[in-house]
Formats: structure tokens, sequence, C-alpha cells
């Protein structure tokens, strides 16, 4: 019985071998082509996912009503709420007496605080390493 399984091997090596290439192929071409983990995949799940969260902060930017409760702090409970759900940060400063400075008026997480010379910065987007976070 042995020997059958040696002669077998000898002769269909090359089979065996032909088969653990085109698994290998297989595996490579479904882990970084055609799978979810695929730059295609990613590029798009993080695109929607940041296009889903302008499209929220614009809709909040839009509503002055609701920005002028943000001012005052006279919002209630459920629009609190509402903000405080939000996957990213809203900060709501105004000016103070005309020294320069800015004052906190709302935040809706405990992640970020801008420091005086982010605010001091023209209007535009950028990257800055906190001490606490990532603010854009």
């Amino acid at each position: 019985m042995k020997q059958f399984f040696q002669q077998l091997l000898k002769k269909h090596l090359y089979l065996l071998v032909g088969a653990a290439w085109l698994l290998t192929i297989a595996v490579i071409i479904n882990t970084y082509i055609d799978s979810p983990s695929s730059t295609k995949v990613i590029r798009n799940s993080i695109e929607d996912f940041l296009q889903k969260r302008e499209k929220d902060f614009s809709e909040i930017a839009s509503d002055t009503s609701l920005i002028r409760k943000m001012c005052n702090r006279q919002l209630n409970d459920e629009e609190i709420e509402m903000l405080v759900n939000k996957r990213y940060g809203i900060l709501v400063y105004e000016p103070r007496n005309f020294d320069g400075t800015w004052a906190l008026q709302f935040w809706n997480n405990q992640y970020i605080v801008a420091n005086d010379s982010i605010l001091q910065m023209p209007d535009t987007n950028s990257f800055q390493r906190l001490k606490n976070d990532t603010m854009k």
C-alpha cells in the first residue's frame, strides 16, 4: 500500500504542485483584488463616511435658529441629545468684547477644545495635532 502511494505521488507530483499554485493564486486574488478589504471598497467606504458627516454638518450650520440657541445656551434636552450624538465635534465660539479673544459658548463632546492660535487662523481647512485629539 505504501509503495502504491509513493508511485502515485511520483507520477502525479506536478498535479499536486499545480493545484497548490492555483490555490495560492486564488487566495491572493480573493484577498487583495476582489475582497471587502480591497482598496476600492475601503476608499468608497471612507468617502461615504465623510460625505454623510459633511452633509449632516451643513444641515446644522445652515440652521440659524439652532446656532442662535447654541450661542445663547437656550437648547432644550432633545436638541442637546441630538447634538451630543453627532459623530463629530461642534464648537461654537463668540468674540469677547474687543480684545480679540473668544469665548466657548457650546460644545457637544469632550474630545477637543481649540486653542487661541487656531481661533485666530483664517477661515480655511487644516489639520492640527492638539494635546488631546486631532482637529480639522
